[in-house]
């Protein structure tokens, strides 16, 4: 059934009232976002989307074609190399390297370069730290490149690709735009990715104008927003639970590089990606993870990622999929959100990062009748980690990427 556009749409939250305007869309606004309340003096509202898989459970053939249709958006801009794709974590992390592996399917070039932002700290070179002015974590980090020939793309950049899951104001994809431009002044091309973009044609032409650079904007829907305060304001209360780490540095929790270092293109392809979603190594390395797993074919199945270890527990889902199963993809998230409207419940329990934080998975109930699979990427998990046993899942340790 096809929108009539503009179209409008009004939100009641707790803390306010939300007015959507959609101007374009390859999607129904209601298959894409749904909405909640924050636990955030900062921002009292929440998007939450129906295809990243990050407070909702999605499944790996919508999160595909939400790839594949901003994929073919970039590939048609015809973009000079090198080029640099960064995702913001947490959420985004996912959908960033998803796009960049989307990317290369469509033009297997070798100078390109992968990475994101991370909020924990590491005893690497570090480019440089941007801040996420709304967030109930602000500080961003993004590190050099660990390899020769990542460094190099970083250094050279002619385009710069940055993705996120959803653009309200511009502002954290405009800070770290300008961190990376005063680093790297050879770039010529922007492009901001998102599957939800709420600027209007006279804040994306402000932003391109103060980053001195063509921006081109992609994304899976246009629309602009209002939020006006009001109700009880009970989501807007300052958080009384831990949401930052100490920032001691985590090299021994988290000793593979899954793209805080960077990855090269060159190294994907060489490693027979190429050859289609997966690549015969790829595939091997899938393999060997599967038969870790105590699975019923005919129950369903939920496959967890932590925090910002999004990607690789994405493509576990998907190749369960392929082989039959009925799957899921969602992962935790330090995101505080309120009960209502799109999160109908919510777990909270100790990060597995040894901050001691709280982080939280929402939308799952822990009686459910579907095979939980929780995909780590930190080598020990911390004894108050309680999440497995609240789950009764089956755990994943990722060593290696893929």
């Amino acid at each position: 059934m096809q929108t009539c556009l503009p179209e409008h749409k009004t939100v009641h939250l707790p803390g306010g009232r939300l007015d959507l305007r959609v101007e374009r869309s390859d999607w129904p606004l209601d298959d894409l976002c749904g909405y909640a309340a924050r636990h955030n003096p900062a921002r009292a509202f929440l998007f939450v989307s129906k295809a990243l898989g990050k407070h909702l459970p999605a499944k790996p053939q919508v999160m595909s074609r939400a790839v594949d249709l901003l994929a073919d958006k970039i590939e048609a801009l015809d973009l000079p190399s090198p080029l640099v794709t960064i995702a913001m974590a947490e959420t985004a992390t996912g959908l960033g390297q998803g796009l960049f592996e989307a990317g290369l399917r469509r033009r297997p070039a070798p100078d390109e370069l992968f990475l994101h932002t991370t909020r924990y700290a590491l005893k690497k070179p570090l480019a440089f730290r941007i801040s996420e002015e709304h967030s109930h974590a602000r500080e961003h980090l993004l590190y050099e490149p660990a390899s020769s020939r990542g460094r190099e793309i970083f250094r050279t950049a002619r385009t710069l690709i940055l993705i996120d899951d959803e653009m309200s104001t511009g502002k954290t994809l405009r800070n770290l735009a300008e961190a990376f431009l005063a680093a790297v002044p050879t770039v010529e091309r922007l492009v901001l990715s998102s599957l939800v973009c709420w600027l209007d044609e006279e804040k994306r032409a402000d932003l391109a104008l103060g980053l001195g650079r063509p921006a081109e904007f992609v994304s899976l829907l246009d629309g602009t927003f209002s939020f006006s305060p009001g109700g009880d304001g009970a989501a807007g209360e300052t958080p009384s639970f831990k949401s930052v780490g100490g920032g001691l540095p985590k090299d021994h929790l988290l000793p593979t590089n899954f793209g805080r270092l960077g990855l090269c293109s060159a190294d994907l392809l060489a490693d027979g990606f190429g050859d289609g979603h997966f690549g015969p190594n790829r595939l091997d390395r899938l393999r060997r993870l599967r038969r870790k797993l105590d699975l019923d074919p005919k129950r369903p199945v939920l496959t967890l990622g932590t925090g910002e270890f999004l990607h690789h527990p994405c493509l576990l889902a998907r190749f369960l999929e392929e082989e039959g199963f009925d799957v899921s993809f969602q992962s935790t998230t330090r995101t505080p959100a309120a009960i209502g409207l799109d999160i109908a419940e919510a777990l909270r329990f100790v990060d597995n990062y040894h901050d001691g934080i709280d982080n939280f998975l929402y939308n799952v109930s822990a009686d459910s009748d579907s095979q939980k699979i929780i995909c780590y990427e930190t080598a020990s998990l911390p004894p108050e980690h309680d999440l497995p046993h609240t789950l009764g899942a089956q755990t994943l340790f990722f060593d290696e990427a893929f």
